[in-house]
């Protein structure tokens, strides 16, 4: 942006209970890296909100050894009642879904695909993040399978998809 932005980052955990809250200000056509701090090695669940009125993402990045395996980003996302996503399944690929209910109150979500259907609770403030077969009701999802997951709720939800693959030297990519 050509203008400078001021904002607020949250790290909030999957019970729905903010860790962190990074305010931030940038100047024109620039950017910042905030990490959450005291983070370990170890995979942690929940999600990033971010408050600005530029145009912001997230950066997930993997790594082994200290050596970056595999990076992506997610761009902000505005809540809506229902969405759709291309989800896939099949050797060396899974679909993984997230979540998110930025609401005081729980939202009540139904994921359909593949003629299965499946309801999750979303705590207030809280996330649910999955491999689509993971979903309650999906263990039968075919082994190959390509196509929509239809999501509704009952109140305004975030929701991103990201593509799980394994490499030839076994390393997962997104």
């Amino acid at each position: 942006s050509d203008a400078a932005a001021v904002g607020s980052v949250q790290f909030v955990n999957s019970a729905g209970s903010v860790l962190q809250t990074t305010p931030y200000t940038l100047a024109p056509r620039s950017s910042a890296r905030i990490v959450r701090a005291g983070s370990s090695r170890d995979p942690q669940t929940g999600s990033v909100r971010i408050l600005s009125p530029a145009l912001a993402f997230s950066v997930l990045t993997y790594k082994s050894n200290d050596v970056t395996v595999t990076q992506t980003a997610i761009p902000i996302l505005r809540a809506v009642e229902r969405l759709r996503m291309y989800v896939e399944s099949g050797p060396g690929v899974r679909t993984g879904i997230a979540i998110a209910n930025s609401s005081a109150a729980g939202a009540e979500v139904t994921l359909e695909a593949a003629g299965l259907t499946s309801s999750l609770s979303i705590p207030p403030n809280g996330q649910r993040a999955m491999f689509l077969d993971e979903a309650p009701g999906f263990s039968s999802l075919p082994a190959e399978f390509q196509g929509a997951l239809r999501t509704t709720s009952d109140s305004p939800i975030t929701a991103t998809g990201l593509s799980y693959r394994t490499n030839e030297r076994g390393e997962v990519l997104i």
